[in-house]
């Protein structure tokens, strides 16, 4: 028992014979690991706000694949753009003779996806990403001012693609593109510097004759013209030529006006 009470006493001195630092680092190892565990924190936090601003710097796959349409394709005045107007609107659909007619003046237009179905794709893909942005109404809304501006040689382009898409990424390509595409349209100077009036008289020629050769579906037509005035009164000062004009104002039926498309 005696021997027992005197190792601590031999342990003190011990520490007296060789100084209190060295038997005081035991007591700092707990410090020190806590100190050293804060600094090994710090450097995986910043090791790790590294690799997430590599990550943000890289472009998404999808959108490294970017797209651009040829502004060199559009070949369309302003009656091919009032005729696209009408030709890619799938409510105008039923009707046969119309849209033979309009179809001569878009340059086949005819071929190109409806406002409607594209419309139903792109609300679809939005949906099933938990996307959901405007309705039927307002998609169509935005179509219809697309093919006025972009004209159906590139809507063609645009629609494909639009269709073609599979994700909300792929759609937004397309839709930078079309972007893309409008603005180059913009800054080129093409048509006749058409005046104000002289495009009011060449809207309501192409109205009168339009409803005229749609019967039944008339009110719908001049409804649809009317709502996208603006666009193609822009379209007309834009793009709008003397001779095109000039053969419209003389047209008395839209067989007629179909065969302005020679001096399009």
């Amino acid at each position: 028992m005696r021997y027992r009470t005197l190792l601590p006493a031999t342990a003190i001195a011990f520490c007296f014979a060789v100084g209190l630092t060295g038997c005081d680092k035991g007591k700092d190892k707990p410090a020190d690991a806590k100190a050293d565990a804060k600094a090994d924190a710090k450097a995986d936090a910043k090791e790790d706000s590294k690799k997430e601003d590599s990550k943000k710097a890289e472009p998404e796959p999808a959108l490294a694949d970017a797209k651009h349409f040829d502004i060199s394709h559009d070949k369309s005045g302003a009656l091919a753009r009032n005729a696209a107007l009408l030709q890619t609107t799938d409510a105008t659909s039923g009707d046969v003779a119309l849209r033979e007619h309009l179809g001569e003046l878009s340059h086949h237009a005819e071929k190109v996806s409806g406002d409607a179905t594209l419309c139903k794709h792109t609300i679809q893909l939005r949906l099933a990403a938990d996307q959901p942005e405007g309705d039927l109404d307002s998609c169509i809304t935005h179509f219809r001012h697309e093919v006025i501006i972009l004209g159906p040689e590139l809507f063609a382009e645009m629609a494909q693609c639009v269709l073609a898409a599979q994700t909300v990424a792929e759609l937004d390509i397309c839709e930078a593109a079309e972007k893309e595409a409008e603005e180059a349209l913009h800054e080129q100077e093409r048509g006749d510097n058409l005046s104000v009036e002289t495009c009011e008289a060449l809207f309501t020629q192409f109205k009168t004759l339009a409803a005229a050769d749609a019967g039944d579906d008339a009110e719908l037509i001049e409804s649809i013209l009317d709502d996208a005035k603006p666009d193609l009164m822009t379209a007309c000062a834009d793009y709008g030529t003397t001779a095109e004009t000039d053969c419209a104002l003389a047209a008395k039926t839209m067989d007629d006006l179909s065969a302005c498309q020679s001096v399009m």
